[in-house]
């Protein structure tokens, strides 16, 4: 557990962009060897899709970078800035771990 919270935001974040490197590393040697224009919308909405589910790992990644270690930085930011938006927001997305679903009360 760590004591200092700046050491454990700095952990994330190293995470979190190295996790992104790991994402974003497959689709520009793809466009680089295919010759194609690199846009944030096409890793998105297309690539991701069409290649990137097919591989478990990938997938995990993703949803883990995209879901949690970005929440975690909402979270973190909205606190810094008195932000209740995106305090919301992180709360929104770990409201699943903290809650019970009825049928098993």
């Amino acid at each position: 557990m760590l004591s200092d919270h700046h050491k454990g935001m700095s952990i994330l974040k190293v995470t979190h962009i190295g996790f992104w490197y790991e994402l974003l590393l497959p689709y520009i040697c793809n466009c680089l060897s295919s010759g194609s224009h690199m846009s944030v919308n096409d890793f998105l909405y297309d690539w991701v899709r069409q290649l990137g589910w097919n591989n478990p790992n990938y997938k995990y990644i993703f949803n883990t970078t995209w879901t949690y270690l970005l929440s975690i930085q909402l979270l973190h930011i909205g606190v810094r800035r008195n932000n209740a938006e995106y305090i919301r927001a992180e709360h929104m997305t770990f409201h699943h771990c903290f809650t019970v679903p009825q049928e098993m009360l």
